[in-house]
């Protein structure tokens, strides 16, 4: 046989082979579109006593974030995928008061070199294990595009918010007091121990579940895919604050062997 034949032969015999490979590792862009942290502001007691002091917190509309993915396609009828999601919204947090102009910053105490004197976020971690039915294959007999449809169960863990209902619950944990000379000073040391005591304050965390679709892309023998998934949580650990999850969407690549 020549081998201009063998060449040929290879190359059909590939792509008429299924694309789909035993096991994917990708990671992912997850951004969180219509994510919604409601504003609130409120005149902030301490101890049972009204200071005059008021509260404003900001409001977040969308998150970024990022994660990775592993599936497993080569069980009959449904493929099995987990998840990991991290994603991340920042907000502002101010005191006021009458006697001075300018309302002070609460900034993020979090030990973490890129948060370090930043705004206040709010940050949620998610795990998920999905089970996933591939409704569509196209073409037939290739099978370079598969769309699928499924849900699974959610592990995750989320920081609370900065609002006048949490800082209630840091000022009697921490036996907060006020301190300083002056009312503007007074103002900035409850910033400062308002920022302490939320760093200190641990996750929310529980389980849930999610619901998605998308599709992915895997052309024959080469050892990379391509996928996009849509992704609704129903989260019960999340803060008040939250008004809405909104949609997660999961953009990545993957090696698929």
């Amino acid at each position: 046989m020549k081998f201009g034949q063998i060449v040929a032969a290879t190359l059909l015999i590939g792509v008429t082979m299924p694309s789909w490979a035993i096991i994917g590792l990708g990671a992912h862009w997850a951004p969180n579109a219509g994510f919604a942290l409601k504003s609130s502001k409120a005149v902030l007691d301490v101890n049972n006593s009204s200071t005059g002091i008021t509260m404003a917190q900001g409001d977040v509309d969308g998150a970024q974030g990022f994660g990775v993915k592993v599936w497993l396609d080569f069980l009959p009828f449904i493929d099995i995928e987990a998840t990991g999601n991290f994603q991340l919204g920042m907000y502002d947090v101010t005191l006021s008061h009458a006697s001075f102009a300018n309302p002070i910053e609460v900034k993020s105490e979090l030990d973490f070199p890129i948060f370090n004197e930043a705004k206040p976020f709010f940050a949620q971690a998610l795990g998920d294990v999905s089970i996933l039915y591939p409704f569509l294959k196209l073409p037939p007999v290739v099978s370079l595009v598969k769309l699928y449809a499924g849900g699974g169960l959610t592990y995750g863990a989320a920081t609370p918010v900065l609002n006048v209902a949490t800082s209630k619950k840091i000022i009697a944990k921490n036996n907060v007091t006020l301190t300083g000379t002056t009312q503007e000073e007074i103002t900035s040391n409850l910033a400062k121990d308002l920022a302490k005591g939320l760093a200190k304050d641990g996750l929310e965390s529980g389980i849930g579940f999610h619901l998605m679709a998308g599709a992915k892309l895997k052309p024959p023998i080469i050892p990379i895919a391509i996928y996009a998934n849509a992704k609704y949580y129903l989260l019960s650990f999340l803060p008040d604050a939250v008004d809405s999850e909104g949609i997660t969407f999961e953009l990545g690549g993957a090696l698929a062997f």
